[in-house]
């Protein structure tokens, strides 16, 4: 599943150091497939 995100390390809201580009690719990915939406 990484791969495919191509994060470094798990996305978690357990996880207390998880890296801002890994966030960011998770938003942008679920963005794609119509899952996020920005906030206003």
């Amino acid at each position: 599943m990484y791969d495919f995100l191509k994060l470094k390390k798990e996305v978690s809201e357990t996880i207390a150091d998880i890296e801002a580009e890994d966030v960011l690719s998770v938003k942008n990915k679920l963005k794609d497939f119509g899952y996020y939406h920005e906030p206003e």
